[in-house]
């Protein structure tokens, strides 16, 4: 009984992780990467899901305010039976699109007006970061194992 409950909530499991590269230009558009499965039991796997997320914050303090946008995503529509102690790679390529204000564009565009914008971003506390998330949909599961990694857009 207490295996059954483990396996609906997925404990004892699918693990899985990332290898994605630190670094990555934004005029390239894409990441490349892998998704590693491995398992502690026989399993199921429906799919996986890859984002890239930005999370965008301003302000200082009590003002501070942070949102989070969805840069891009890919389902790896890979049904795959899981063995036990079974390691399985699979490369990936997540196409996304950075999303930049119009500050953004006159800061790239302009070299002059560039260094004041730096500065009143720097003031106003601006500031994005980036992270790349993979869920496992596993088959049979209510929860579904996740990994996060932080990576740098240049």
């Amino acid at each position: 009984m207490f295996g059954e409950i483990k396996k609906m909530l997925g404990i004892e499991d699918i693990r899985i992780n990332i290898e994605i590269p630190e670094k990555v230009k934004a005029s390239s558009g894409i990441i490349n990467g892998k998704v590693i499965v491995t398992s502690l039991r026989d399993s199921s796997l429906d799919h996986i899901e890859v984002k890239l997320i930005e999370k965008y914050s301003r302000g200082r303090k009590e003002n501070k305010l942070v949102d989070e946008y969805t840069c891009g995503t890919i389902v790896l529509d890979t049904t795959l039976d899981v063995k036990k102690q079974d390691v399985i790679e699979i490369p990936f390529e997540l196409p996304f699109t950075i999303f930049q204000s119009e500050m953004d564009k006159v800061e790239a565009g302009n070299f002059l007006a560039g260094g004041f914008i730096k500065l009143a971003k720097k003031i106003k506390g601006v500031s994005s970061s980036f992270r790349v998330e993979a869920t496992a949909h596993v088959h049979g599961t209510k929860l579904s194992p996740f990994v996060k990694k932080d990576i740098t857009i240049l």
